[in-house]
């Protein structure tokens, strides 16, 4: 399935910094919740939690409600 998140990563378009790059990267291969991220890529939750709540509120990712906290995914496209 392809996705606007999907293409954002192939193309390396539309992030700001490293971590927002591998952020992409990783939500385009699996939704993830801040700490299993935080912990992937070995850096604070708190920069991870951070980043995806700018990104969701740009509209790059979707945030749902999960039993652990907020899990995140890939904005499909229209």
């Amino acid at each position: 399935m392809s996705n606007t998140f999907t293409v954002l990563a192939d193309r390396g378009e539309a992030v700001p910094g490293v971590l927002e790059a591998k952020l992409v990267r990783m939500l385009s291969e699996a939704p993830g919740y801040p700490q299993d991220i935080a912990r992937a890529l070995g850096v604070a939750v708190d920069r991870v939690a951070s980043a995806l709540g700018v990104m969701a509120e740009a509209g790059l990712i979707e945030a749902r409600d999960g039993s652990y906290g907020s899990w995140y995914l890939p904005r499909q496209a229209a």
